[in-house]
């Protein structure tokens, strides 16, 4: 099992690409989206278009200062409290996997 922590902060269209990218990847997998506190309400976009996918899970980070490693710390500390997972892979949702 392998679960990703994509920091996401406004560019929805971005993380749903780097999601369809992931979700192409063979083998079992967990997704872990981290709204890193986005003005313009894309985290709870992202939130309310994936809440039924099981390989999904969207955090709302609110905070009122919020940080890069803020959100990649809340969205690994998800991953080691709830998914089995033998590897984590931390990346931004402009980052491409091609294969």
């Amino acid at each position: 099992m392998i679960a990703f922590v994509i920091l996401h902060y406004r560019a929805a269209d971005m993380t749903r690409k780097c999601v369809e990218r992931i979700k192409a990847l063979e083998g079992d997998k967990k997704i872990v989206i981290v709204d890193n506190a986005s003005p313009n309400g894309t985290g709870q976009e992202l939130l309310d278009e994936y809440t039924e996918d099981s390989e999904i899970k969207v955090i709302l980070n609110s905070g009122k200062f919020p940080a890069l490693t803020k959100g990649n710390n809340m969205g690994v500390r998800w991953v080691q409290e709830n998914v089995p997972a033998d590897f984590v892979v931390v990346l931004n949702n402009d980052v491409e996997i091609l294969q």
